[in-house]
């Protein structure tokens, strides 16, 4: 039986990942997609969406995937916060459905390959405290538009709009991840994000 060699890697420097304003403002923007979960944590066709999620983001990318999301959630909130029937109404949820399927695939992925290794377990948190967060606003949102009727409801449907805004817009200054970016064959953008969020030169 050969014997097995095990390289001696001892000698390697250990590349330490520095927490930059570019990560802390990629991870607060992402983990907006955390509030539009929270906030309409009952949603059906999450489950679905995550699985059509998946080959969006390993195809174009996980910022495209959030983009996705949120455009999904906003023609959601639009929809059954104006819906004038049932039809309109149930359009809206499976859009809205879609936008959480669609952010809690892509927001985890992009949060984990962004955060430096030793505190990526504490940044890739911050999607559940967000989730947390949102199912909190939601439930004061309605105990607080309880008793305006006949058009409570549709505050309380229509405030959801804003984690999602949030996100739409924010997507627009934040980078792609490294990772996705090797994944699809663009090395040296990869690099030169990765550069960048790590504040090397």
């Amino acid at each position: 039986m050969p014997a097995v060699v095990i390289a001696n890697t001892g000698d390697v420097p250990e590349f330490e990942g520095r927490i930059t304003f570019n990560v802390i403002v990629c991870v607060v923007i992402a983990a907006c997609g955390g509030l539009m979960f929270g906030y309409d944590i009952g949603v059906s066709a999450a489950l679905i969406a995550s699985f059509i999620a998946s080959k969006t983001c390993s195809k174009y990318g996980r910022k495209p995937t959030m983009q996705l999301a949120s455009i999904f959630f906003i023609i959601g909130v639009a929809l059954t916060t104006f819906a004038v029937n049932i039809e309109m109404l149930i359009i809206g949820r499976l859009h809205l459905g879609l936008g959480v399927g669609f952010a809690n695939q892509a927001v985890p992925l992009f949060l984990s390959e962004l955060a430096p290794a030793k505190i990526r377990g504490a940044l890739n948190i911050s999607f559940q405290l967000f989730i947390t967060i949102g199912i909190l606003i939601a439930n004061v949102v309605n105990y607080a538009v309880g008793k305006i009727h006949p058009y409570g409801f549709r505050i309380s449907l229509g405030i959801a709009g804003v984690p999602a805004l949030m996100l739409c817009l924010g997507s627009l200054a934040i980078h792609e991840t490294p990772t996705s970016l090797i994944e699809r064959k663009k090395v040296e953008e990869g690099r030169a994000v990765l550069k960048k969020i790590r504040g090397c030169r």
